[in-house]
């Protein structure tokens, strides 16, 4: 499974620290890392993510598009999430966690578990489904923070409308 931690300027505190998490659970040595940062990350912060996923991760690659996504939440949110998922679809293979730098991976094992129970479901998604308060987002929706299928770019299209 690749895991996908996306980051801007704002999170990457968070991002550092989540992947120190994941090292001290023991890493995701069966697993590789997208990382992908938004254009208005300093360089010098991306390399440090990567020797920092160099240390949790069988194999990291970083994607950095040609744009910045600098128009609020949701839309910054979505556009990221659609490079991710075009990105994986052109150049990786393997069904994919979004995973955001707030998200708390909680024991060793968790990125195994994912894939185990991702394999098992027979789904093409999985994640937690739920009915949001904001009228901008349509009902129900699915949240970010889910496994996707390395095809889903097209549909990614559809999904992160708004």
């Amino acid at each position: 499974m690749i895991c996908v931690i996306p980051f801007h300027p704002g999170d990457v505190t968070l991002a550092q620290e989540q992947l120190r998490w994941i090292e001290d659970l023991g890493g995701c040595q069966n697993h590789d890392c997208l990382l992908v940062a938004d254009r208005a990350t300093q360089w010098s912060a991306c390399v440090g993510m990567l020797g920092q996923a160099n240390k949790c991760f069988r194999k990291v690659d970083i994607a950095v598009p040609n744009v910045q996504f600098d128009f609020g939440w949701p839309q910054g949110a979505n556009a990221m999430f659609k490079f991710a998922a075009n990105h994986i679809d052109e150049n990786l293979a393997g069904h994919w966690l979004w995973l955001e730098p707030d998200a708390t991976p909680l024991r060793r094992g968790w990125l195994d578990e994912l894939e185990t129970a991702y394999k098992a479901c027979g789904k093409r998604y999985m994640g937690c489904i739920y009915r949001s308060n904001n009228p901008a987002i349509p009902e129900p929706v699915l949240s970010g923070i889910a496994v996707y299928p390395d095809d889903c770019s097209a549909t990614a299209d559809e999904a992160t409308k708004g």
